[in-house]
């Protein structure tokens, strides 16, 4: 099994639990829920990243140069997500999501080969 497959494998399972989380929070209305969700949407992020770097590719230059499918997908992902929080007023959970992926981004982009398994 090559690394690309197994981080799409990974960003395939971590976005399932993600919605596996939503699906519960949106049924019982728990902090728990929201944050395990906030967590495997970065760990999903991680996984395309990472899938990215093993197959030769920079994501960061390609979400840099505004590559409209990947990011729309992105985008998509974070307006959900903000819209989520803001119905059920969790502003603050959006907010610090949006950080830790701020700061992920600064490390990514300045650390590329920080990564090397």
């Amino acid at each position: 099994m090559t690394l690309p497959l197994v981080g799409a494998i990974l960003a395939l399972s971590s976005i399932l639990a993600s919605l596996f989380s939503l699906s519960n929070f949106l049924r019982k209305k728990e902090n728990f829920f929201l944050l395990s969700y906030f967590l495997f949407l970065f760990l999903h992020f991680l996984s395309i990243e990472w899938t990215f770097w093993t197959s030769g590719y920079n994501l960061f230059v390609i979400i840099s140069s505004l590559n409209f499918p990947v990011c729309s997908y992105f985008a998509g992902w974070l307006l959900f997500t903000i819209f989520l929080c803001e119905k059920f007023k969790r502003r603050k959970y959006w907010i610090a999501f949006l950080l830790i992926l701020v700061i992920g981004w600064i490390i990514g982009v300045n650390c590329m080969n920080c990564l090397v398994l």
